[in-house]
């Protein structure tokens, strides 16, 4: 019946529990960084367009481009920050080892 649970937990002396369903916080947060840090790369050393870069990001976290653009938007504040930062392709590469930083393998995508 509707609303037992609430009844049941009101008047209980027993807390239940809520168990946290979906993605975790966590790793939420450490993929839209790494997502930015992909974002900026391709921004600032190679010569690819919005549209490209969106696509490639797209593909590499198989995110929708308007998922992307929407967390891109809403992580201003974090993209500032990585801007100011401005790290090299060594210092990207050294944090993200699991990613392709090489700008020769970015031409080849061009094409593609």
């Amino acid at each position: 019946m509707r609303g037992i649970r609430t009844h049941s937990n009101f008047f209980n002396d027993t807390v239940e529990t809520k168990h946290r369903k979906g993605r975790s916080k966590t790793l939420h947060q450490s993929r839209n960084l790494a997502i930015l840090y992909r974002y900026y790369y391709y921004s600032k050393f190679t010569k690819m367009k919005y549209d490209s870069i969106m696509e490639t990001l797209s593909n590499e976290f198989y995110i929708s481009t308007v998922t992307l653009a929407e967390m891109i938007s809403n992580n201003t504040e974090v993209l500032s920050k990585v801007k100011k930062e401005s790290p090299s392709i060594a210092c990207l590469k050294t944090n993200y080892k699991h990613y392709n930083w090489s700008l020769n393998d970015v031409e080849f995508l061009k094409k593609n």
